[in-house]
């Protein structure tokens, strides 16, 4: 039969017991099944797991070949493409993701707009514009990497730390 592939995103975010029941899989898989814990942080993973893994370092994607994939493969404007190149850092899977989503123009918009607005809104109102956003149900990291692209509206003001760890305590619910 055909081979099954299993991904788990952000595996790192397994708990220790989340950890320990997907032992017993990875110690005796079928023979027709592929697990991929996908992760930034191998060093997360109990010894056990890891001693049972392949480990594999994906590098970035070029940006020249990120771009051609997504104007060809996702039939996106050079424009756009630039954004979720620039958005994804390299990796191929959050670009796709971002060049098929509906939300990720409101998502970057909303951002932007909170960004360029920090300036003159008192904290409470940068806080609830934060929690505001929370309907796209985008991990707040994400934010934060749309953020960092335009540092140069935070230069003069003192709100960016604050912004930044209130926006990784808010509860994010999972896409």
């Amino acid at each position: 039969g055909a081979a099954v592939n299993t991904k788990v995103p952000e595996a790192e975010k397994m708990t220790v017991q989340a950890q320990n029941a997907i032992l017993k899989t990875l110690e005796e898989p079928p023979a027709y099944v592929v697990i991929m814990l996908l992760t930034t942080n191998s060093g997360s993973f109990l010894q056990t797991i890891r001693s049972r893994c392949v480990e594999m370092d994906m590098k970035p994607v070029p940006s020249v070949v990120l771009k051609e994939y997504l104007m060809k493969e996702i039939q996106i404007p050079d424009y756009k493409a630039d954004v979720c190149i620039a958005f994804a850092q390299g990796n191929v899977g959050k670009a796709r993701e971002m060049a098929s989503s509906d939300d990720f123009t409101a998502i970057q918009n909303a951002t932007l707009n909170l960004v360029k607005g920090i300036r003159t809104m008192e904290l409470n109102e940068a806080v609830a514009a934060i929690k505001a956003m929370t309907e796209y149900k985008v991990d707040p990291g994400d934010y934060l990497d749309i953020i960092s692209q335009c540092p140069f509206l935070f230069a003069p003001t003192p709100l960016l730390p604050i912004l930044q760890e209130e926006l990784t305590q808010v509860n994010m619910p999972n896409a």
